[in-house]
């Protein structure tokens, strides 16, 4: 087998990596009952008995969230190997990418580590449960900037290429731009507790 062909056969692995890790992550949420999320307007003792109830399916659920986390980095970095062909000789949108791409792998395994820190110990206060499910829940929603930035890069890479034909179809750095603006929102999730927002 040519080098050429282990190489692509590397970066097609390290695509299939994305959508593999889609899998798992509804896999583990669904498994953990957190489809559709709990209401962020529940009682300390509502989320301890949530959690009492449910505390072996969602530590089940969530590890096989934090087994997808990894997932993230090759998929990412197929991204950055193509943009290094749109910029050229000086990709630093590419580098920008992978940067935040790293990142983002970081920011996907904090809330799933608080949420596993929230079924921990029965025995805890239910004030103490709240305030780690919480945590889990900003950081797994609330904290979008990191994204926001990695689709508007990803999208300006895309706009800018000059090949012929493009490497990517023009349409997805819109559609990567146009997401980029619609989780921005998230970022004030902290002041809902109720209604379509929250």
């Amino acid at each position: 087998m040519s080098d050429t062909a282990v190489h692509r056969g590397i970066q097609k692995a390290c695509i299939w990596a994305g959508p593999v890790m889609g899998a798992l992550f509804v896999t583990g949420f669904v498994i953990a009952g957190f489809f559709p999320p709990p209401s962020p307007n529940q009682s300390a003792a509502e989320v301890a008995a949530m959690i009492d109830r449910d505390r072996t399916s969602i530590r089940i659920g969530i590890i096989i969230c934090l087994a997808s986390c990894p997932l993230l980095m090759p998929f990412l970095a197929s991204f950055t190997i193509q943009m290094r062909r749109i910029e050229g000789a000086r990709p630093i949108l590419a580098y920008t990418q992978l940067a935040l791409g790293a990142l983002a792998t970081i920011e996907f395994v904090i809330p799933y580590v608080f949420m596993l820190a929230s079924t921990y110990r029965p025995d805890q206060h239910p004030d103490v449960t709240r305030a780690l499910f919480d945590l889990s829940w900003f950081f797994f929603l609330g904290v979008v900037c990191t994204f926001v930035l990695q689709l508007a890069v990803f999208g300006v890479a895309v706009l800018s290429d000059r090949h012929r034909p493009p490497i990517f179809p023009r349409w997805l750095g819109y559609l990567n731009l146009w997401l980029a603006m619609a989780f921005t929102p998230a970022s004030f999730l902290v002041f809902f507790k109720t209604g379509p927002l929250a």
